[in-house]
């Protein structure tokens, strides 16, 4: 994932690189980041619950996703959403 690479490189403290909103939403329970990317779907399903959490929190975030339907559900409107055009997840 590119975008963990070049926060890194940029000397920006970068929490995780998850691949499961399990793991991403459980992090969240001893940090609490400054802001967030966040894509659609990981490998556990639609990371629905870890937006409503992250909006709770009053974390900023944005969604990069290669999903092309920003309405997909209520909790992700009003965030930046940018289109993806590679995968954003591991295989």
């Amino acid at each position: 994932m590119m975008v963990y690479e070049d926060l890194s490189e940029a000397e920006f403290e970068v929490s995780g690189r998850f691949t499961s909103c399990s793991a991403a939403l459980a992090s969240l329970d001893t940090q609490t980041p400054d802001a967030a990317i966040l894509d659609i779907d990981l490998n556990d399903g639609p990371c629905v619950a870890l937006a409503q959490t992250l909006r709770e929190k009053r974390v900023p975030f944005l969604v990069l996703t290669g999903h092309s339907d920003p309405s997909s559900d209520d909790v992700f409107s009003g965030a930046p959403w940018l289109a993806s055009r590679c995968p954003t997840t591991p295989s």
